[in-house]
């Protein structure tokens, strides 16, 4: 049995708001502080749609991406 000594969990890497891509910075930014829940954008070239719902119990928001 081995025993978990630290947290190694790193939330900045799943941070979209931190991300490389400005592009995935400003969807972020729309849905998170503009309240958005509806975000179209193209990256990488292709157009996709980003659907985000609230999950009050949580405190997170659930996105879905679609191309």
């Amino acid at each position: 049995i081995e025993t978990i000594k630290q947290d190694t969990y790193r939330k900045d890497l799943y941070n979209l708001t931190l991300s490389k891509e400005s592009k995935v910075r400003d969807m972020a930014s729309q849905i998170l502080l503009k309240k958005k829940d509806l975000v179209e954008t193209e990256i990488g070239g292709e157009k996709i749609t980003i659907i985000a719902a609230n999950i009050p119990e949580l405190n997170w928001k659930l996105i879905e991406i679609l191309k």
